[in-house]
């Protein structure tokens, strides 16, 4: 027969978990600080259960993210959460319920997918703010703008009335130098400064979101101000 776990026992491990993830996520906010003072970390909630997203919020994270609007439903709706942010890949059948539940997208790769978040945000008085996601690494796998093409993407999108453009979003390249890495994310950097220069950002601090568990120091180095960390808030 398998172990039981009682409630005192689930109230041990409750407590022990909440031991691990309070020292991880304050390592981790210290050595973002000593990076870059101004950088946020989003703490990204894929694949926790509900006790973790309670666990990340009590250690003191300001933002809460998922991959997949079905999870963050289930999950952010049991649950008092601080901003949320959708950073997966957002299907356009998906949009209407994203919307109601994102206080961020970070994930918008198409001029259409913007325009079915306009769409759907129209229809509830609300204005989305939204980050471009590019692709720099030019990985075929991968969702995302290419670097060419952004621009005139951002152009079209900024004619939407229901969406606001408020930064720029990029996955590192995986299995990768630090070189390699460290060039995929300048790529972005590149373009976030043109955008500023050009006034093309809907906020007075817009978002450069770069970096996640394994690349997230190159990443601030490189100029981002906001990383998506998750497996090492968790980590044992």
């Amino acid at each position: 027969m398998g172990k039981i776990i009682t409630d005192e026992n689930r109230c041990k491990m409750r407590a022990e978990n909440g031991v691990i993830v309070r020292n991880n996520f304050k390592r981790i906010r210290e050595e973002v600080k000593a990076l870059n003072k101004n950088c946020q970390i989003v703490a990204v909630t894929k694949g926790r259960d509900v006790d973790d997203v309670k666990l990340v919020i009590e250690a003191g994270a300001l933002i809460v993210a998922e991959n997949r609007v079905a999870e963050a439903e289930a999950k952010f709706g049991a649950i008092a959460t601080p901003q949320k942010h959708m950073i997966g890949h957002l299907q356009r059948n998906k949009v209407k319920k994203a919307v109601m539940i994102f206080d961020v997208i970070q994930s918008v790769d198409s001029f259409r997918l913007a325009s079915e978040i306009n769409r759907r945000c129209a229809e509830i008085g609300k204005k989305m703010p939204i980050c471009l996601q590019v692709n720099t690494a030019n990985d075929p796998g991968k969702h995302g703008l290419s670097v060419d093409e952004v621009e005139e993407v951002a152009a079209d999108i900024g004619k939407l009335g229901n969406v606001e453009i408020v930064g720029l979003m990029t996955i590192g390249k995986l299995e990768a130098t630090e070189d390699e890495q460290r060039k995929c994310f300048l790529k972005l950097r590149n373009i976030y400064d043109e955008f500023v220069t050009r006034g093309i950002f809907a906020s007075n601090s817009p978002i450069l979101s770069m970096g996640m568990s394994n690349d997230y120091k190159i990443a601030i180095e490189c100029g981002s101000n906001m990383v998506r960390i998750g497996s090492e808030i968790f980590a044992n």
